[in-house]
């Protein structure tokens, strides 16, 4: 990779500019617009970057590529740019990392800019992360994103705060994956702990090697979509299984979400010791004691007053 050399700060002329390199494929006008405003009133405050243009006369765009759009739309003849020396590696992977670091990268645009420089320069995972300056599980995750179905990385496109539910489909084939999709076509408000849920379902019948063509896909999902709607309703969550519940047994007075979890379930197991439920205490106080040891949960002892243990324990 070429090092490159001491940046230097020039008036460009935008229409000397050409752009190629940048993975990023979505420039929301109304966003552009803001850009622009803001620079018209404040001025350019950090210039582009740019770098001879390999191809020819002129200059090929580095970073900076909504900058220069908000400046053609202010309509300048010439902008603000410092001219450095990179050899396309470097110039690419720079431009990658700009885009990373921008809180609303498209995550398909990043994605499948990892995949073209991996492709381009023969790049692994952990090179195309230094590149880019991430994480390589960054990458690894986002390359998953390009197994998805067109019309799945077209809604994490639209909107990217699915980009966790859009994750979990990405072991699932084609079909099952069009369930998942039929399922949030219906919902679009599934909320993660329900979605883990039924995407654990479409693995295990995909694990069994049940066949599953597009119209039972279909129905697949939209049956999902009914339960969802069905737990809505009735204000509750919903559940692919029910546990068997004892019914006499008082429910737990769950206080404060913030205190440890052991110490919610030794109160429950109190007072179900002191409503005589002496085997279900019992059961409760084993499981607290062997998750504690082996270290699966926290508990605050401190808390804890000292309870005679139910008859026959």
């Amino acid at each position: 990779m070429t090092v490159p050399a001491a940046p230097t700060l020039h008036s460009v002329p935008v229409g000397a500019i050409v752009t190629g390199l940048n993975n990023r494929t979505r420039f929301p006008q109304r966003e552009l617009e803001e850009l622009a405003a803001d620079i018209d009133d404040r001025g350019l405050l950090q210039p582009i970057v740019v770098r001879p243009n390999p191809g020819g006369v002129g200059y090929q765009l580095v970073a900076g590529e909504r900058r220069l759009r908000a400046v053609k739309l202010l309509g300048w003849a010439e902008i603000p740019a410092t001219l450095v020396a990179m050899d396309d590696r470097a110039a690419r992977g720079a431009m990658m990392a700009e885009n990373t670091h921008r809180a609303n990268i498209d995550p398909i645009d990043e994605a499948e800019g990892f995949a073209a420089f991996m492709q381009d320069f023969a790049a692994d995972e952990a090179a195309t992360a230094r590149a880019a300056n991430v994480d390589s599980q960054r990458v690894f995750r986002r390359l998953n994103l390009l197994k998805l179905l067109p019309a799945l990385q077209q809604m994490l496109r639209t909107r990217p705060e699915l980009i966790a539910h859009l994750e979990l489909l990405t072991k699932l084939d084609r079909n099952h994956q069009y369930a998942a999709l039929v399922t949030l076509s219906h919902r679009d408000d599934v909320r993660l702990p329900e979605w883990r849920r039924i995407v654990h379902t479409l693995l295990k019948r995909q694990a069994l090697a049940l066949q599953l063509d597009m119209f039972e896909a279909e129905d697949l999902g939209k049956t999902f979509a009914r339960r969802l709607d069905e737990a809505a309703t009735a204000g509750q969550r919903m559940r692919i299984a029910t546990l068997p519940v004892d019914s006499r047994l008082p429910t737990p007075n769950v206080r404060d979400r913030r205190r440890f979890l052991a110490n919610q379930w030794k109160d429950w197991a109190d007072e179900l010791a002191r409503a005589g439920f002496t085997e279900g205490a019992a059961a409760v106080y084993t499981l607290i004691e062997t998750c504690i040891k082996e270290g699966r949960i926290e508990a605050n002892e401190s808390e804890w007053v000292a309870t005679k243990p139910p008859q026959g324990v």
